[in-house]
């Protein structure tokens, strides 16, 4: 039986270097030109920041709502964004899972996620409209987190944190950053997912 949401193929992965230098490339029927800028319009979020997470364990879920918000997706509650992500009480969302529930938002959506990234890939993605979320050890804790990036700058990320106690926007310089996923097994170093809207009439599976 199909998935709920969608039967959609899984997404390809695309080697960076296709994406940052040289010519448009092909993505699944999509060309990608690397000339264009367009950048998430954050003043959707810009005086709430990413959607705070109601316990420990649940980054994914209000970086889920929040992508859901900053693509004019159906308001679902906290609850069923959980669900979505398949998020365990013990050890959050699995890093596969969290690309799994982005992906089931239908064929109006690009996913892209794999290890090994850069800072350099994740502004190129950013300058070409894409919601970027990175997986981390919390610096307090060094606990798995996820975080939204909004923007990369010589030295380091700054995020829309969905820990509360962050605040709005959190900065996190490379030489400080732990980028690794907490509890995947193996270890993913330098991981990260992107997601990006088709066209207006993106419309997510029934």
């Amino acid at each position: 039986m199909p998935n709920a949401e969608s039967d959609q193929t899984a997404l390809e992965t695309v080697p960076f270097e296709d994406i940052v230098e040289g010519d448009p490339v092909e993505l699944n029927g999509c060309t990608m030109c690397n000339s264009m800028s367009t950048r998430i319009d954050w003043r959707i979020i810009e005086c709430e920041g990413c959607h705070p997470q109601n316990d420990e364990d649940s980054c994914a879920a209000a970086i889920y709502i929040t992508a859901r918000k900053i693509f004019g997706l159906a308001e679902l509650s906290y609850e069923d964004c959980v669900a979505k992500v398949e998020c365990n009480a013990a050890v959050g969302t699995a890093n596969h899972l969290f690309v799994e529930a982005f992906e089931r938002l239908g064929p109006g959506f690009e996913v892209l996620a794999q290890e090994e990234g850069t800072p350099e890939q994740l502004e190129a993605l950013l300058d070409q409209g894409y919601f970027v979320v990175i997986n981390y050890r919390h610096p307090e804790d060094k606990v798995g987190h996820y975080a939204i990036v909004k923007e990369v700058t010589d030295s380091s990320f700054l995020l829309f944190d969905p820990d509360p106690e962050s605040g709005v926007h959190s900065e996190v310089p490379f030489s400080e950053l732990d980028w690794r996923s907490g509890f995947n097994i193996p270890t993913l170093h330098n991981w990260f997912v992107a997601i990006r809207q088709n066209n207006a009439q993106a419309i997510e599976a029934a």
